[in-house]
């Protein structure tokens, strides 16, 4: 009863946990200051309005949230090396494609982590 409802709640407490920091810690990783702000805000609007969710409205936020990164992923490819150029040149245009193809990778992963 109340003991293995307790147990599993703090499971899957510490499995939220774990997986904030891991999406929070991705997020630096895309080198793109401007997303992980964007990110950040959206995490503590959500925090500010967290109710109880039902199973299929997990799976519509879990998907969403994908495909939202996966557009910021593919933007990123375009958007980084313009504003590298346009900072540095060459070296600034080499540098935002490297920064957009990471982008490219990790964006999904965050959103599936979110």
């Amino acid at each position: 009863g109340s003991l293995a409802r307790h147990t599993v709640g703090g499971i899957a407490d510490s499995a939220s946990l774990l997986t904030e920091t891991f999406s929070k810690n991705m997020a630096v990783l895309t080198l793109d200051r401007r997303y992980a702000q964007r990110r950040d805000r959206a995490v503590q609007l959500r925090a500010a309005e967290r109710g109880t969710t039902t199973f299929v409205e997990g799976v519509e936020s879990g998907v969403i949230k994908l495909l939202r990164g996966v557009v910021e992923g593919v933007s990123g490819v375009i958007r980084a090396p313009i504003r590298g150029a346009e900072k540095r040149g060459v070296e600034g245009f080499a540098k935002g494609v490297g920064k957009g193809l990471l982008g490219l990778l990790v964006k999904p992963v965050i959103g599936l982590s979110d």
